[in-house]
């Protein structure tokens, strides 16, 4: 027969004490005390018990009803009483089945195993009837009490541990459920941040706690353990870089969208963008920081190729233009001409003038953000640039019906190049004659404030939108209700504007109610505090 082992041995071992304390102690009483008797009950009960023992070992206890292994205990009693019912001192072992009742196999075995040892320790007075007297309390009253006390302890201790098990088992499912979740949202994680087209670095301190593969394609393998200032491994910096973002960023330096350049060994250049962010974190400990490195380089070569697009598109159409307007000049000024035909000839220049005015923005667009303008650093009035500027608008203002009103009176000094503040100026002025409605008012304003000089152009046009004025100095940028109208431009007039006051030291702002108007205005430093005109502020 085979043996089911584990169960078998549990159930053996449940009643070993049992087993072990009985045989022992029927073996010393043989052995040792002349007097005891050697009749049936010795042999029955010592059978019994060795029954009950090859039963608790040898039965696949598994295979049967949970409250089989009740009877090996039982048959403990059993053989105890028959033992006691000899006349052998036993009925103390009583305890060792009680106690494996109570511990394991519920109330109801507990309640049969006291009765059990009830009647073991009666089994004397029971099988030979004899007068009771102080000398029979212990087996009658004491031993009953003991049985029944370890029982109901017993029953309680078992009741307490299975309530605890089932406690760490209910925590040990949460736990293990925690745990199961942490592991998955950690496997998402990495997944999301691998699919990421920018690369993500997780910084504690100085420690690399996360990144994923594209910081790794950009500045090489990442060293998790490492807590060192990270340099640039597969690149060389340029010249004018102001150090490596990830350097930097380890070294707890913010970065607020900074872009880099750099050179690899093969010579192409690459633009990053960093942005670092300061987790939130309990009070009393340290804040992970989150930086974003951004891949710019087709980015910049695509913005390269367009500026080289528009360069060769505005130098090839500014030859042919400026012929066009000069030989408009000549036909116009080179004798009489007819009324009607004036006419026409007087519509042709100024349409050639605006797309000549076109091409000028889009050559100047491109050499501010190159950094090829030279500016002159005289001293200049901006009242008379801003007369000039109202002058040359008034034709497009009176087909718009738009009055024009002057409050530019006297002298404003300021230094830098006329003709770029000038040519900025018209922009803000042409900009709200184009966006006025007819019977609207565009004034133009100077006044001082400690910090400089500012002119302020005010329309009562149709206004930006406020969801598009943040994007009001991106160029080539036109909100879509202006592009669905029939207003005509180009998206580089604010931006050219704020490039060339930059330039000058200066700043250029815009306040607009959609349906109301709009107010913009140029801040320059007066003459007496103006640097000389430097390099654009970017």
């Amino acid at each position: 027969m085979r043996v089911n082992v584990r169960s078998s041995s549990r159930v053996f071992l449940d009643n070993a004490p049992l087993f072990a304390a009985g045989a022992a102690f029927v073996v010393v009483l043989v052995l040792f005390s002349d007097h005891l008797s050697r009749g049936p009950h010795l042999f029955l009960g010592v059978s019994i018990g060795t029954v009950a023992a090859g039963l608790a070992f040898a039965l696949p206890w598994r295979r049967l009803p949970p409250s089989a292994p009740t009877a090996v205990p039982l048959l403990g009693l059993l053989a105890l009483g028959v033992l006691t019912a000899g006349n052998v001192p036993v009925a103390m072992l009583a305890v060792f089945p009680v106690l494996t009742l109570a511990r394991s196999h519920g109330p109801l075995a507990s309640a049969l195993g006291v009765a059990g040892g009830m009647l073991v320790a009666w089994m004397p007075l029971i099988a030979t009837p004899v007068a009771i007297t102080s000398a029979h309390l212990p087996s009658l009253i004491i031993l009953p009490l003991v049985l029944t006390t370890v029982a109901v302890t017993v029953a309680r201790m078992d009741r307490s541990r299975q309530a605890r098990s089932r406690l760490l088992a209910q925590r040990d499912g949460t736990l293990q459920q925690l745990l199961d979740d942490l592991v998955l949202e950690r496997e998402m994680l990495e997944g999301i941040l691998a699919a990421l087209p920018a690369g993500v670095l997780v910084l504690d301190g100085s420690r690399v706690v996360l990144a994923n593969p594209q910081v790794e394609h950009l500045y090489g393998p990442v060293d998790a353990d490492a807590v060192h200032p990270w340099r640039v491994q597969n690149g060389v910096e340029d010249d004018d870089a102001p150090g490596s973002l990830a350097a930097r960023a380890v070294a707890g330096e913010p970065l607020e969208a900074e872009t880099q350049w750099w050179r690899d060994a093969d010579g192409d250049r690459t633009a990053v963008r960093g942005t670092s962010v300061a987790l939130p974190a309990p009070a009393g400990s340290r804040p992970l920081r989150v930086v974003l490195f951004e891949d710019l380089t087709e980015e910049e070569r695509a913005i390269q190729r367009r500026e080289d697009f528009v360069r060769a598109v505005s130098h090839e159409l500014r030859t042919p233009l400026t012929s066009v307007v000069g030989y408009l000049d000549l036909v116009r000024e080179g004798g009489e001409v007819p009324a009607e035909l004036g006419e026409l000839l007087g519509v042709a220049d100024r349409n050639a003038q605006r797309v000549l005015r076109m091409v000028d923005d889009l050559a100047i667009a491109s050499q501010l953000r190159e950094g090829e303008v030279v500016l002159d650093d005289g001293l200049h009035d901006l009242g008379a640039i801003a007369r000039d500027s109202l002058a040359g608008a008034r034709y497009d203002a009176a087909v718009a019906r738009v009055v024009l009103v002057d409050e530019t009176d006297g002298a404003w000094p300021v230094r830098g190049d006329r003709d770029r503040l000038r040519h900025a100026v018209d922009h803000l002025v042409s900009n709200a004659v184009l966006y006025s409605e007819p019977g609207g008012h565009v004034t133009v304003r100077l006044a001082a404030r400690i910090d400089g000089v500012v002119l302020v152009v005010t329309d009562e046009g149709i206004g930006i939108a406020e969801a598009d004025q943040a994007r009001v100095f991106e160029r080539f940028y036109r909100a879509p209700e202006v592009m669905r109208g029939s207003r005509h431009g180009t998206g580089l007039g604010l931006p050219v504007a704020r490039e060339i006051v930059a330039r000058h030291g200066g700043e250029v702002h815009v306040r607009s109610r959609q349906g109301v108007g709009t107010e913009a205005e140029i801040l320059l430093p007066c003459a007496a505090t103006a640097a000389p005109a430097g390099e654009l502020v970017r």
